[in-house]
């Protein structure tokens, strides 16, 4: 695996590279759901399909690579403290995010979002990294076959569509049920046992070392990726709020 002097780690640069690209086209996304918000952009804008695809996209990824380092975390054995410790701040992390979101967009609050989605997958597939791979593409095929099964929605109480997504109709701004989710964290496992559980890691020269990773902004941000994902949208928000105070 490649490192550099600035990373003493054995951490793949790649994961948190794609993680701070997530971080970004997340805070892209709601930088412009805030002006639509404030009537600064028409609301269309977030209602075409081009930005709902982007959208899932970005969910999708931080799901994926939450699959990917999950995998890395425990494939040689579930370390039950990492468990814990990821379950109360992943938990709580989400809980704040659900009160938040309750408090200022109501109806339209965060019951059950990307956190929580990447919470409840972690938590049922904490035996998964150890099973062999056949036994793991079974489970992947398994997932797969379900997902085709229930395709397209199914017809559930809305107080259980975080199990599977329904065709009850959804307010929130963030919904990411466990199913069909867990599958696009099931494929990030598959990339860690194809790649990065190899020792596998893209080979840059020195001089390149330095430019790309030690001072990336990118890469900066992938490994604070919480922190930025929690405090991002309140100081975004925040500013529009006071910038449209100003204007009166």
């Amino acid at each position: 695996m490649m490192q550099c002097d600035s990373f003493s780690k054995p951490r793949f640069w790649e994961i948190d590279f794609m993680r701070g690209l997530a971080i970004v086209a997340m805070i892209i996304y709601h930088f412009v759901f805030d002006l639509t918000y404030f009537g600064f952009l028409p609301p269309k804008i977030i209602d075409n399909s081009g930005w709902l695809i982007f959208q899932k996209i970005i969910a999708g990824s931080f799901i994926c690579i939450s699959g990917l380092s999950f995998d890395l975390s425990h494939y040689k054995g579930v370390t039950w403290v990492q468990i814990k410790n990821r379950t109360i701040i992943l938990g709580a992390s989400a809980a704040l995010v659900s009160i938040v979101t309750y408090q200022f967009f109501g109806k339209f609050w965060v019951k059950f979002g990307i956190l929580h989605c990447i919470l409840a997958c972690s938590l049922l597939s904490i035996f998964v990294p150890r099973l062999s791979i056949m036994k793991f593409l079974s489970v992947l095929a398994s997932v797969i076959f379900l997902y085709l099964y229930v395709f397209p929605l199914i017809h559930i109480p809305a107080k259980v569509d975080f199990i599977v997504r329904s065709s009850y109709p959804h307010l929130s701004v963030d919904y990411q049920p466990i199913f069909p989710m867990i599958l696009i964290f099931y494929f990030g496992m598959l990339l860690s046992r194809l790649y990065f559980r190899k020792g596998s890691s893209f080979q840059i020269n020195n001089e390149l070392c330095a430019l790309i990773i030690s001072r990336n902004i990118l890469i900066k941000a992938g490994k604070n990726s919480l922190l930025i994902y929690l405090f991002h949208q309140p100081i975004l928000f925040g500013g529009l709020t006071c910038f449209v105070y100003l204007l009166r």
